[in-house]
């Protein structure tokens, strides 16, 4: 029998920008009120750093920000835009932002979300990751990636600091001895991008698959276990994968990253998974 919708877990958060309005305040500020997922950093202050955020709004998740010039930068409209249809992730302290083209899954209301259908982007993703596995099916998981690497170098197109950065960083796969789907994935984009690809290499040959393990169990096993082996020194680097759990995955290539000296670290994935209470 079909049951309420359950919210998702709090800790599993992230969104998209869900209303925003700005009001000019003479002679040279404008205020910018944005409607933005809880946990997450405003966006504006990407786009121009000269913003100062002053206060909440009615909501925790409504901020007010004060901007030089009558109006935002048009970068800023454009990236606000953009995240108003791609979802803002909460990340560590290692990643500057984290984004995903979209969920898991699409809700339906008065159906169990053990139910729910999965989203076009998850669908590409589970086939690909999952699915295809067998040789003959080469062509079409080729098929798959391909659409999902079009996808994601359409948001790095229009996000005005994604298209600027120096690298792609590739996230090792549970077994060295394979290329995962991920990785092949993040090697597309950055041919597709003419970017340098840096693969991150695992201290373990092997370890369990993420998702067959508990995220505080996954944390302590990926604990210090990557590592860049290519110089990154000063250079800004986009971390590409398909899927994006507790963030611990990332989180440690980014850390990965920054010790090899890269300065600026964002991250970018097919889908966010969810989970109900």
């Amino acid at each position: 029998m079909a049951t309420s919708p359950r919210r998702p877990l709090s800790n599993r958060g992230g969104g998209c920008v869900q209303h925003y309005e700005v009001s000019a305040t003479p002679p040279g500020h404008h205020v910018l009120r944005l409607r933005w997922p809880s946990g997450c950093d405003h966006p504006a202050a990407l786009a121009d750093s000269r913003y100062v955020d002053i206060g909440l709004g009615s909501s925790p998740a409504a901020r007010t920000l004060r901007g030089v010039g009558l109006a935002p930068l048009p970068r800023t409209l454009s990236l606000i835009d953009l995240l108003s249809r791609v979802l803002t992730l909460p990340s560590g302290s290692d990643v500057d932002f984290a984004l995903a083209l979209d969920w898991t899954k699409t809700p339906v209301e008065g159906v169990d979300p053990t139910q729910w259908p999965s989203t076009q982007i998850y669908d590409l993703v589970r086939r690909g990751k999952y699915g295809l596995r067998d040789p003959r099916d080469e062509p079409e998981r080729r098929q798959v990636g391909l659409e999902l690497v079009r996808r994601l170098c359409t948001v790095i197109d229009e996000h005005p600091l994604l298209r600027a950065v120096d690298a792609i960083v590739a996230v090792p796969g549970h077994d060295a001895k394979q290329v995962s789907f991920g990785g092949r994935v993040a090697t597309t984009v950055a041919l597709h991008r003419g970017a340098r690809l840096v693969r991150c290499s695992s201290v373990a040959p092997f370890r369990t698959p993420a998702k067959d393990l508990d995220p505080k169990v996954r944390a302590s096993i990926i604990d210090g276990q990557f590592r860049c082996l290519e110089g990154l020194d000063e250079q800004t680097v986009l971390i590409v994968d398909d899927l994006y759990g507790s963030g611990t995955t990332v989180g440690e290539a980014a850390r990965a990253a920054r010790a090899a000296g890269a300065v600026r670290v964002a991250s970018l994935c097919g889908v966010r998974t969810m989970r109900f209470l």
